[in-house]
């Protein structure tokens, strides 16, 4: 009886030390479940809104981003502009066209059938002062002028500041819809970011980690 009894507490003793060892091994691997679970659930947070600023919508059918892109290279095109040779030659020939509907138009306005003595009087002026034809001859003149002008460095900077300036105006105007701008701007405030190769970079350096 003595040795059962004795044999009993050492086996006691054993398991109460067992089971002492085995708590903080117990606590440390659920810390670490816990650990893992939340970082896993980050991760597919992570994972989640990068799918969804990467979505199509954002991407090849966003309208803002297909709108930066052509304004990044129309707006390097305006910077860029060269006004070669061909390009005055080309200038040139729809000046002249123009210029020649003008004063064909002028001539006609003028020739129409008039009531009032006033119209009746410029009409007798026009025909008898104005030499249409001899104002035709000089168009190619009037053309190289214009040209001349537009050649000019002053003239060719105010030319592309109003580019410039129409394509910042139609950039304003041009946007996604509110409910997919609303969306982004939200996830991009959530890690704050203000566009999407910062959001890209932070996420997918954060998921490196995570794993």
């Amino acid at each position: 009886m003595k040795l059962s009894k004795k044999y009993t507490t050492k086996q006691l003793i054993g398991r109460a030390l067992f089971i002492l060892f085995l708590l903080p091994v117990i606590a440390f691997t659920g810390w670490c479940g816990y650990t893992i679970y939340n970082l896993s659930a980050e991760r597919s947070a992570l994972k989640k809104d990068f799918s969804e600023v990467n979505n199509i919508q954002y991407g090849l059918l966003s309208v803002d981003r297909w709108r930066d892109n052509l304004i990044e290279i129309v707006d390097t095109q305006i910077e860029e502009f060269d006004f070669s040779q061909d390009l005055q030659d080309s200038l040139r020939k729809e000046i002249s066209i123009i210029l020649n509907s003008m004063i064909k138009q002028g001539k006609d306005m003028v020739n129409e059938k008039q009531k009032s003595i006033g119209g009746k009087l410029k009409k007798f002026a026009f025909n008898t002062f104005v030499n249409t034809d001899k104002i035709k001859g000089r168009v190619p003149e009037f053309s190289q002028t214009i040209i001349d002008q537009i050649k000019k460095p002053q003239s060719q900077e105010r030319l592309k500041y109003i580019a410039h300036t129409k394509l910042m105006q139609f950039a304003a105007q041009t946007r996604d819809s509110l409910s997919h701008t609303t969306a982004l701007d939200s996830i991009f405030a959530k890690y704050k970011m203000t566009n999407l190769e910062a959001f890209n970079t932070l996420v997918s350096n954060r998921a490196a980690e995570l794993q």
